[in-house]
């Protein structure tokens, strides 16, 4: 009967200089494949927003003039890197003719001059710098 060799133990398979190594290659491509997936996501972020300006654009009962422009302005801000005005103009509730917000009460504000559209006011939020006619409600009280 031949004896069985003896079967060596992981930690004696690797000597400590190896293991360094190793573990350092290791956290250097973890910290690359971290980059690239950061810059995976972000490219497709552009290709996401597109896909969602036709869906958009799809649904709209507005002109063709007017959807073409809310798509020309959207891209724009897709270039300049402006996601929130992008979620904005083209998202999945997307308001085509929207061009920016208002930093108090956050209603779409549209036109040449930004302005909210009439049927937007009164937002009842106080501060607001478009709110007119009625006596604003204070937030503490909230707004549905």
């Amino acid at each position: 009967m031949t004896p069985t060799p003896k079967v060596k133990a992981r930690h004696e398979l690797i000597s400590p200089p190896d293991l360094d190594k190793m573990l350092s290659d290791a956290e250097a491509m973890i910290k690359k494949l971290r980059g690239d997936i950061r810059d995976m996501r972000s490219e497709a972020k552009a290709y996401l927003a597109y896909k969602q300006f036709i869906l958009t654009a799809s649904k709209s009962n507005l002109s063709p003039k007017t959807v073409l422009a809310g798509l020309k302005f959207a891209a724009q801000c897709v270039r300049t890197g402006d996601w929130d005005l992008v979620t904005r103009v083209a998202g999945v509730s997307g308001d085509l003719e929207a061009r920016g917000s208002c930093p108090r009460c956050d209603i779409n504000l549209a036109g040449p001059n930004l302005q909210p559209r009439e049927h937007t006011l009164p937002c009842g939020i106080v501060g607001c710098p478009f709110e007119r006619d009625k006596e604003p409600i204070p937030l503490e009280q909230g707004v549905i």
